[in-house]
């Protein structure tokens, strides 16, 4: 008989849980009805479960969303920050071995709450069953990052910690080094030898919406690049590890970001115009809404190759791709968006490139590519205990520590108006 299993989300009156968390966990019920038995949810925005789902109503949740969920949801008045709180949480939850926790609150309460769950023995170290998944970002900074690990580490076995990075769970990223194991041939074209340079693009056309508090202290450098698209380019290109386990595909991963090295005078930040005017936004602000960041990488596999990064808003495209572009002519697209399939130009189909290689290019032209929505894929691989879409605390950090080295280098914010800013002539094209 399997454990009876809960799961606990705070920060539950938060946009994130009633647009995407409990939409997929009701999705994640109709398609594995004992997936999970109970969902608590944790917050002090309302007083009980009617009061709750009316807020939900208000932003946008709907009863078809939740509608097999619903009779699992008991919703828990409770501030996160008091410790006298914890034995109430601690009653409820007695009845269930298994437990999930899952953190969409801001990264300075990552700890907080992990230290008190720990205290009152509702999640307990090494248990085989107790787990906790922690939103992104995780942390604020690399220093930040590395703090955050080095106080949760002695509470939980690393096992146990689940870094949260959706765009991993997107079916293609996910997906991708098997998939690069299945055409040997064309990922044996991955180096120096074949390869100019890789362009990993993600591109939109809205604007910042109603996130101007979040972004103007972000930007699109932490909210983008830092994971999201590193870990895109790491996928996409990353020496494929002989044997395809969570650990080794971790550490290629750290191998990877580790020899990175940044294009300081290269790198581009603009800012779209009117954006001083959105609603929250400081009138002298230089928070960035589009980077393109240049990289070379020390693995001598990689010598000579251009790695470029650009992400954006208010562009006249919306699209996420990756383009991997030959030294000889021709592009192998990966695209993300609008739909998960790879591209192969006219130049690439009829290049030097031998019969074999060919046929696996075309292969892969014609592979149709569906999956489910990224947070359904987030919640089942957590529950179950796979690793493989979440970053190790190693990866965060030295993520992380590019990030912060890149922000750190003295550069310019442009302003751009509806186009992409001109690439900057610095010869790394």
């Amino acid at each position: 008989m399997s454990a009876s299993k809960a799961c606990v989300i705070f920060g539950a009156t938060g946009d994130l849980t009633f647009n995407k968390l409990l939409p997929a966990l009701n999705h994640l019920v109709q398609l594995y009805p004992q997936s999970i038995d109970k969902v608590l949810l944790i917050g002090r925005q309302v007083k009980d479960l009617p009061a709750y789902l009316k807020l939900g109503e208000e932003k946008g949740l709907s009863q078809g969303d939740i509608s097999l969920l619903l009779p699992k949801l008991e919703y828990v008045y409770m501030q996160a920050m008091d410790d006298h709180a914890y034995p109430s949480l601690a009653r409820i939850l007695q009845p269930f071995e298994a437990r999930y926790f899952y953190l969409a609150t801001p990264p300075a309460m990552y700890h907080v709450i992990t230290e008190a769950l720990s205290k009152h023995s509702l999640f307990i170290k090494g248990h085989p069953h107790h787990r906790i998944a922690y939103e992104k970002p995780f942390g604020e900074n690399g220093s930040s990052a590395k703090v955050l690990n080095s106080l949760l580490l002695p509470l939980a076995d690393a096992s146990q910690l689940f870094r949260v990075d959706h765009y991993l769970a997107k079916g293609f990223l996910q997906d991708l080094l098997a998939i690069r194991k299945s055409y040997p041939n064309v990922n044996a074209l991955l180096t120096a030898e074949h390869i100019a340079k890789v362009e990993v693009k993600a591109h939109e056309t809205l604007g910042i919406l109603s996130r101007g508090k979040f972004y103007d202290a972000t930007g699109a450098l932490q909210d983008m690049v830092q994971s999201h698209l590193l870990q895109t380019l790491a996928l996409a290109v990353m020496p494929l590890p002989k044997n395809l386990t969570v650990q080794a595909i971790q550490q290629q991963k750290f191998q990877f970001f580790s020899s990175l090295e940044p294009q300081f005078d290269a790198n581009q930040f603009s800012q779209y115009q009117g954006y001083l005017q959105e609603a929250y936004i400081q009138p002298d602000s230089l928070t960035e809404t589009f980077v393109r960041l240049y990289f070379k990488s020390s693995l001598p596999t990689f010598k000579s190759i251009n790695f470029i990064i650009s992400t954006g808003k208010k562009l006249p495209e919306k699209k996420t791709e990756i383009n991997i572009i030959f030294r000889q002519g021709g592009t192998l697209t990966l695209s993300l968006y609008p739909s998960y399939r790879f591209k192969i130009d006219e130049t690439l189909k009829y290049s030097h490139l031998d019969e074999a290689t060919l046929q696996e290019l075309q292969m892969m032209h014609h592979r149709t590519m569906e999956y489910p929505e990224a947070y359904i894929t987030i919640f089942k691989q957590f529950f179950s205990g796979d690793q493989s879409l979440f970053p190790s605390a190693e990866e965060q950090e030295i993520m992380w520590d590019l990030c912060d080295r890149i922000k750190a280098y003295p550069h310019i914010v442009t302003r751009y108006d509806g186009v992409i800013p001109l690439e900057v002539k610095h010869g790394l094209s």
